[in-house]
């Protein structure tokens, strides 16, 4: 496992498993579209983001 996912809290690491397992699978959809519709709040959003392709923004959460 990435070990940016083994930070994240469970519901958010099992959300993020799923988002991968799904861009994997459809390889049109990008990742961040996924976080997005999610519905998940936009601090949620960024830490999936930096867990799931590397920080983009320099802040530690």
């Amino acid at each position: 496992m990435n070990p940016d996912l083994e930070q994240l809290r469970p519901d958010l690491r099992a959300l993020a498993e799923a988002i991968l397992a799904e861009a994997a699978a459809n390889p049109h959809y990008r990742i961040a579209d996924l976080i997005r519709a999610s519905g998940v709040s936009t601090w949620e959003q960024q830490c999936l983001l930096d867990a799931l392709v590397g920080d983009t923004d320099g802040e530690t959460r």
